[in-house]
């Protein structure tokens, strides 16, 4: 993957969940905002003091699932590097990756052009993100 540069969060890979709201205050809230904010100071430590990233950009994600040892897993063959097709769905895996990223890769998600994502089984779950800026012209 050339002219991208690789970050990675180690863990269980976390899907966006929704804001909920304080029965007690009546008030919306993030039930991630610790996680994000952990998340985001993992990226920054990583990039260093390297400029953010201009768009258009180009993000490649993939999300190392974990793989349980129950007995229904080895019946089903489940392995290192085999494709997950359980929750959480890639769609909210990505939006929680895209979100964490900003402010701290780029200035805004808007700026993200191109994405390809995909999400494997793994014995060591982490998300690895790709990223670069893309220069060429595109094709019609």
């Amino acid at each position: 993957m050339t002219d991208f540069v690789m970050y990675t969060i180690p863990g269980k890979p976390p899907a966006l969940q929704r804001a909920r709201i304080s029965f007690r205050h009546q008030t919306p809230y993030n039930p991630q905002k610790e996680l994000q904010l952990i998340q985001r100071i993992t990226l920054a430590e990583q990039h260093l003091l390297r400029p953010m990233f201009k768009g258009p950009i180009a993000v490649r994600i993939i999300y190392y699932m974990p793989i349980s040892n129950s007995s229904v897993n080895k019946k089903k063959g489940i392995a290192e590097g085999v494709y997950h097709s359980a929750t959480p769905d890639l769609d909210n895996l990505i939006k929680m990756t895209c979100d964490v990223m900003q402010g701290v890769l780029y200035a805004n998600d808007c700026l993200i052009s191109k994405i390809k994502a995909r999400k494997v089984y793994s014995k060591d779950p982490r998300t690895e993100i790709f990223i670069r800026e893309i220069h060429e012209k595109t094709s019609k």
